[in-house]
């Protein structure tokens, strides 16, 4: 889920172990999700920016917690 947090935007992953959320090294940056056409897969994919950083876009395996930038 997208959700926000003292401001900033986050990306949390509930599953049946528990729920963790995604973490970024920089103090501000915006987050996106992409749209998904497949319902049961363990990659998501999402944009990340700041104010430094161009848009980038990650896969990121929900189960193995490792992203891939695209």
């Amino acid at each position: 889920r997208l959700e926000r947090a003292d401001g900033l935007q986050r990306l949390v992953i509930e599953s049946a172990g528990g729920s963790h959320a995604i973490t970024f090294d920089e103090p501000v940056y915006a987050l996106g999700l992409h749209q998904g056409f497949e319902y049961d897969t363990t990659v998501m994919r999402f944009s990340y920016d700041s104010l430094t950083t161009p848009e980038q876009t990650y896969d990121y395996d929900m189960r193995t917690r490792a992203r891939t930038l695209r």
